[in-house]
């Protein structure tokens, strides 16, 4: 049976580290990736296509939870042709670019080594579900999102996520890249050989570029 449910406080939405309130920081650990000090590096870096949002549980001087979130305006040039079938190639990127829908991104797209959502120690694992459940809701409804991708969830989150969210689809293959390799291979130049031409010609002029450069492994007294 689900356990019974909490009040979840109320959520605060904001899009821009300079209007978060001074109890963001507050509940974090030092150096965490959550600081505004990190998140203002983020937004100077402003990755195309990509906006932040913020979210926070509770009250401004005394959160019980903060997220992270990044929306995505999904464009054609984001597609991978090679995946779509030849009806859907001549469809879905003009559909793309006339509809031009989000997709709000609960994590980090292009990271897989942080935790953006962070709760207090007050809340149990089921009320931090339910409170990071509501800021997804929250968010989504606010940037207009058509879809939601959860990603790099708290372990003591995902079980609750699995049981209780049947609205989203477990993903499950990495999202990473990944490359299966040949047992064929035995060295670098295996893995050149199998590039088509264009690449092949790429890694010579970066490999190229290393020639001048020497490579040694230095002393304690040197470094």
């Amino acid at each position: 049976m689900f356990p019974k449910k909490c009040e979840v406080p109320a959520v605060s939405v904001f899009t821009s580290v300079a209007s978060l309130p001074s109890g963001w920081d507050h509940i974090l650990p030092e150096e965490h990736a959550l600081q505004t000090k990190t998140l203002t590096l983020y937004e100077a870096i402003r990755l195309p296509d990509i906006s932040t949002y913020y979210a926070l549980c509770g009250s401004g001087d005394n959160p019980r939870a903060i997220a992270y979130f990044q929306l995505l305006k999904v464009q054609p040039k984001h597609l991978n042709n090679g995946l779509l079938s030849g009806i859907q190639s001549a469809i879905v990127p003009p559909l793309l670019g006339f509809i031009k829908p989000s997709m709000l991104v609960a994590g980090h797209l292009f990271r897989h080594d942080i935790a953006t959502f962070f709760p207090t120690e007050t809340l149990s694992n089921i009320d931090a579900y339910r409170v990071y459940e509501q800021m997804i809701i929250t968010v989504a409804k606010q940037a207009c999102a058509v879809a939601v991708l959860v990603k790099d969830v708290p372990g003591k989150l995902v079980s609750y996520f699995q049981n209780f969210a049947p609205q989203y689809k477990q993903l499950r293959n990495d999202i990473s890249m990944q490359m299966k390799l040949p047992e064929t291979w035995n060295d670098f130049g295996d893995y050149e050989a199998a590039l088509k031409h264009k690449y092949a010609q790429k890694l010579r002029k970066v490999r190229g570029s290393l020639a001048k450069i020497s490579i040694r492994e230095l002393s304690a007294g040197e470094v």
